[in-house]
Order: structure tokens, then C-alpha cells, then sequence
């Protein structure tokens, strides 16, 4: 293949659309895609109680229960100059 050549095929190929048509399917026919949005579950109206906030118990069970298993973000490492000025970002 001559150079020439190599140069108009590629000058080809960047006219082509580099997707491919792929084909639609209706939400309602694919278990996989969720259609619709699941019910707002119903907290109620009551009061949370103080213990809520100040209870070690409850801060064990939530420590134990949901931030051990998530990740949290405290600041990012290039908003640091020195340690402890995480509370100045």
C-alpha cells in the first residue's frame, strides 16, 4: 500500500461515524432496566428523638451499620499543605 493510498484510506475512514447503530428496546420488554421510579417510602411525621444524636449505642449501631461500608470523602489530598488542614478546606 502506498502512502498515497494509506493517506486516503484514513482521510476515509474519519468521514465514517465511529458509533454503530444499536437497536432500541422498550423499557416495559427488558427485565434489566428499571421503568419507573419505586414509591417514596413513608418516614412519618413524628419527632427523631435527641437520643438519635447523642446515644453511643445508636452512634455504634450507625457507625457498625452504614459509614464502614461506604466511602467518605474528607478532603482532597491537594487541597492539603500540611497535616491537620483538612479544617480549613
Amino acid at each position: 500500500m502506498t502512502s498515497n493510498s494509506k493517506d486516503e484510506e484514513l482521510r476515509e475512514a474519519s468521514r465514517t461515524p465511529a458509533y454503530r447503530k444499536v437497536k432500541r428496546v422498550a423499557p416495559e420488554q427488558s427485565p434489566v432496566t428499571p421503568s419507573g421510579k419505586a414509591p417514596d417510602p413513608d418516614l412519618g411525621h413524628e419527632l427523631i428523638r435527641k437520643e438519635r444524636y447523642t446515644s453511643a449505642d445508636f452512634m455504634q449501631l450507625e457507625w457498625e451499620r452504614i459509614w464502614k461500608k461506604v466511602w467518605l470523602l474528607g478532603a482532597i489530598e491537594s487541597d492539603l499543605r500540611e497535616p491537620g488542614d483538612a479544617s480549613r478546606c
